[in-house]
């Protein structure tokens, strides 16, 4: 395979991605437009790759945000090269304050807690909270449709964190049990988050249990018009499997951006 079609692989693998959260398609994005830099491959010539990525990924704002900026200066490598610079930075600074939020809150030297889906912020705070306690426990959802908890609970695994994979359906008898929740956005407003389906039924049981629930967003990730991917297959007994869903603001302990 040619260098060209190496990127073009790697762009289309982005557009039609349905495992990975948005903060992990994004910084894969990234990391293959630097790739295409130092390989001198025009940029430019993709456009119609990128745009392929805003219109498949289209309830991923932090995607769809810097895809825009980067079509906006397809012709200016230096403005690219910045703004990947940037990008990297604000979420290698938003992780470590997340994760120091939580410290605060916690105050403990081994805790306990419940994360849900495959979301690249979720990872990289607990990354952060791994080097400053002494002992965490991850309890790891399923995450159906898709199982793509499975590849967190993998990740966690293989960093050395001691994870409990469970079924979807039985985050209630779980939740008691942990110190706190920690959960994805893939976009918010004032009132609501989306995240994957599943997140309501946490955020409510939570609510009723009086245990903590930390919603990881950032600012990429904001916007006016809150949307929902949805897949049905139409059927008789017809199926319908929610991807995402808008979970209140109100359920949440905190906000973290």
């Amino acid at each position: 395979m040619n260098k060209d079609n190496k990127f073009s692989a790697e762009l289309l693998k982005i557009a039609s991605d349905s495992i990975n959260g948005s903060t992990t398609m994004l910084l894969n994005l990234l990391d293959t437009i630097e790739k295409m830099q130092k390989n001198n491959i025009n940029i430019a010539d993709y456009k119609l790759m990128f745009n392929s990525i805003i219109k498949s990924q289209s309830h991923f704002i932090n995607l769809i945000n810097i895809t825009r900026q980067i079509l906006e200066n397809i012709s200016d490598p230096e403005a690219i090269s910045n703004l990947i610079t940037t990008v990297r930075k604000y979420y290698q600074t938003l992780f470590e304050k997340q994760a120091n939020i939580i410290l605060e809150n916690t105050h403990k030297d081994k805790i306990k807690l419940l994360t849900h889906s495959n979301s690249s912020s979720i990872k990289n705070v607990v990354l952060q909270l791994k080097d400053k306690v002494k002992n965490i426990e991850i309890v790891q959802t399923v995450s159906t449709p898709g199982d793509e908890g499975k590849l967190q609970a993998d990740f966690f695994c293989k960093n050395g964190l001691p994870v409990t994979l469970i079924d979807d359906s039985a985050v209630a008898n779980f939740i008691p049990e942990v110190d706190f929740i920690m959960s994805g956005c893939d976009q918010y407003d004032k009132t609501h988050y989306v995240n994957k389906t599943g997140t309501l039924n946490i955020a409510i049981i939570a609510k009723y249990y009086g245990i903590k629930l930390y919603v990881l967003c950032d600012n990429y990730k904001r916007t006016g018009n809150l949307s929902e991917k949805i897949k049905s297959k139409s059927q008789c007994p017809k199926t319908i499997n929610y991807n995402l869903e808008k979970i209140p603001i109100k359920y949440a302990t905190e906000i973290l951006e």
